[in-house]
Parts: C-alpha cells; sequence; structure tokens
C-alpha cells in the first residue's frame, strides 16, 4: 500500500512532470517500484518518464543500502568479533547459530567494522565416495581409485598397469592393505563367475 502521505498522486499523471519525480526519487529517496504505486501505473511507465526527463538511476549499492538500512544488529559486537575472530566460526556457522542468511551476517560484521577474512585457498585435493561404494581421489582435476593408489605404493606402476585391484571381501570401500590384491583381468572375471557375481567387480 502506498504512503497517504502521497494519495494526491493517485490517479493523476504528475508522474510526467521532471520536478515531481526528482523530488519522489531523489529528495524523498523512493524506489522507482514506490512511485509506481503512488501513481498506480506501472513500473515500466515510471522507467521511461524518468529516461525522458534523463533522472540518473541509483547504482545497485546506493539501492541495497536503502532497501536494508544500517539498524544495529541484535548480536553485540563482542560476541560477534569472539564467534568471528577468536572461536574462527565461518559466516554461514554463525548465520546456521542465529538463523538468519550469511549476507545479514555479512552487514553485521559491515556495521560494526569488523574486516572479513580472505576466502580460503581452494582445495585441489579432495576424497570422494562413488555411489557404488568406491573411494575416489580428486587431484587437480584428475581422479584415482583409492585402492589403485595403494596398489602402486605397495607394488609399483608397472605391476597393476592393465589389471585389476580386486578386494577380497568385496567391500569396496575397505581399502586396508590386505584386503587388496592384483589380478589380471580374466583371473578377475572367472573369480567373480565362480562366485557368482558376489562382490561383483570388486
Amino acid at each position: 500500500m502506498p504512503d497517504k502521505t502521497y494519495t494526491k498522486y493517485r490517479g493523476t499523471k504528475r508522474y510526467r512532470d521532471e520536478g515531481v519525480l526528482r523530488e519522489l526519487y531523489i529528495d524523498k529517496q523512493k524506489s522507482i517500484s514506490e512511485i509506481s504505486e503512488i501513481f498506480d501505473v506501472s513500473y515500466t511507465c515510471i522507467h521511461r518518464w524518468m529516461e525522458k526527463h534523463d533522472i540518473e538511476r541509483r547504482d545497485l549499492s546506493e539501492a541495497n543500502s536503502l532497501a536494508h538500512p544500517k539498524q544495529k544488529p541484535p548480536v553485540s559486537e563482542s560476541a560477534l568479533r569472539e564467534m568471528y575472530e577468536e572461536r574462527q566460526m565461518s559466516s554461514a556457522d554463525i548465520s546456521d547459530k542465529h538463523e538468519v542468511s550469511p549476507r545479514t551476517v555479512r552487514r553485521w560484521m559491515e556495521y560494526y567494522g569488523i574486516e572479513r577474512r580472505p576466502p580460503a585457498p581452494e582445495k585441489h585435493i579432495s576424497l570422494r565416495t562413488s555411489k557404488n561404494g568406491y573411494e575416489i581421489w580428486n587431484i587437480r582435476g584428475h581422479t584415482i581409485h583409492h585402492h589403485r593408489l595403494l596398489a602402486v605404493a605397495e607394488s609399483g606402476v608397472d605391476a597393476i598397469e592393465d589389471n585389476v585391484i580386486h578386494h577380497r571381501n568385496g567391500i569396496r570401500w575397505d581399502n586396508r592393505l590386505e584386503n587388496i590384491e592384483i589380478m589380471s583381468p580374466s583371473e578377475h572375471s572367472r573369480h567373480h563367475a565362480i562366485n557368482d557375481g558376489i562382490g561383483a567387480q570388486t
């Protein structure tokens, strides 16, 4: 609902008046959406007349500042510093604790002048478990199965090249050295054929 202060404008075409538009947009700091509500016209209509009068629009930071005026955060500066600086909590951790968005936490920090830490360095090495149970390393964009990496460390590259690393107990994520063995592809296929597919292709 538009502010009752501006009901005198409702239903009129005074949005075509450059002076009125400048008063509302620049002096009164109204947004284009708010002005369109005041005159009960579309956003596009107000935007078009602002362009016609060469009224410069606010940049994104100014618009955000008006949309989110600086109000004292509900968390004290000392508490925020204790969480962020002493306990090394991230803005995401703090947002979870206080049930707000990380963006809100960043605004609190800006209000108190708390300098943010530089972003954490990008991780070039990670370990995940695939859907079929294998542990897989991602090293700078290259992937390798954990059990094959162990076999290389134990027996060397030549020993495993073109061969299969088999999990003896059929558990693909059990990568203890005593649970893996090197097999040729044909040996591996025969093993699973004999065992009726139990632990197939492990």
